[in-house]
């Protein structure tokens, strides 16, 4: 089993680069990631990995 993912630290990353013009706070945001995670959890492993891919950032482009 590898690193686990903090997802205090992910959540913070994602508030600070949406800068939108409606401000979500870290709890938000973690409660959207509760939901997409538990959404991702019903689907087929495959197609989640094909989606993850699909948004995969390009080499030297990582956001967080």
């Amino acid at each position: 089993m590898g690193k686990r993912i903090n997802l205090n630290k992910m959540a913070r990353s994602i508030t600070l680069k949406e800068g939108g013009k409606v401000s979500l706070g870290i709890g938000q945001v973690k409660e959207v990631m509760k939901l997409t995670f538990q959404a991702l959890a019903l689907e087929d492993k495959e197609e989640v990995l094909k989606t993850l891919n699909r948004y995969r950032p390009k080499r030297g482009k990582c956001w967080f």
